[in-house]
């Protein structure tokens, strides 16, 4: 079940700059704004088009990854609450946020080398923003230890300019110089390999994030064969962390493989 889409006014100065903190999720340097128009006023499921009668594989690790903060702390309170028994690891990115630069980090395929270091076991990847197209990847390059995937708020690599996202790239290059340029020269297309991913997915979108608006969760559920959509209202591009206590129940009911319905 999806939602009306909601076009927005052109963003103000301080809309923009809003969006950029949302971006880089430093929370003290974060700005707060009126509360935007939203396209849905209660929680709506988008339920997977189809599903494997096979029982998903359980999980050993999960691993943790941020958005373009680079912040290994970002997804810690939903850790936190997860009643899952798997190992937990939170990786951060070299360059972005706190975690120093490497020399020989130079492009998103040097990430995608750091994570898929990690996947030496059955692990589920639970991916904000950034890091959601670096799950995406890693999922294709390796299937077979791969055994869910929970994706916030991400393009997973599909073109987000018809879509109604932001365009973030000139006001993050201005307002963070220090910071790679190659991640927003990044245009990684993903989309006509979604069909190959058919491990349980989970989508979890804000109706207010100006990012990544609800429009592109729904463009990945249509691709991925066996995903599902949850939006929440009123959540912005920091879902993962603003409502870690209303997500984490979700994610524990994902990585079991619970029926529709349950919680």
């Amino acid at each position: 079940m999806h939602g009306r889409l909601v076009h927005h006014p052109p963003p103000s100065l301080d809309a923009r700059r809003r969006t950029l903190c949302l971006l880089l999720l430093t929370p003290s340097r974060r700005i707060f704004l009126p509360a935007a128009r939203c396209c849905c006023q209660r929680e709506r499921v988008s339920r997977p088009r189809t599903r494997s009668d096979a029982v998903p594989q359980a999980p050993q690790q999960l691993l943790f990854l941020p958005g373009a903060s680079g912040n290994r702390q970002f997804w810690q309170p939903l850790a936190a609450q997860l009643r899952h028994p798997a190992r937990q690891v939170h990786l951060g990115w070299p360059g972005f946020g706190d975690t120093p630069a490497q020399p020989d980090v130079r492009g998103m395929d040097d990430l995608l080398d750091l994570v898929l270091q990690r996947i030496d076991q059955p692990t589920a990847l639970v991916a904000q923003s950034m890091g959601g197209i670096l799950a995406v990847q890693t999922a294709l390059a390796r299937p077979e230890l791969i055994t869910h995937l929970v994706l916030s708020v991400t393009s997973g690599g599909v073109d987000m300019g018809k879509l109604g996202a932001s365009d973030w790239r000139k006001d993050y290059t201005a307002a963070y110089p220090q910071l790679p340029r190659w991640f927003v020269d990044d245009h990684s297309d993903l989309g006509p390999r979604l069909g190959e991913l058919d491990m349980p997915v989970l989508l979890l979108w804000g109706d207010c994030d100006p990012i990544s608006p609800v429009a592109v969760g729904q463009r990945l559920a249509a691709l991925l064969p066996n995903a599902r959509l949850r939006i929440v209202p009123g959540a912005e591009h920091d879902l993962g962390l603003s409502h870690a206590a209303q997500v984490a129940p979700w994610l524990d009911a994902h990585l079991r493989g619970a029926l529709d319905g349950d919680t």
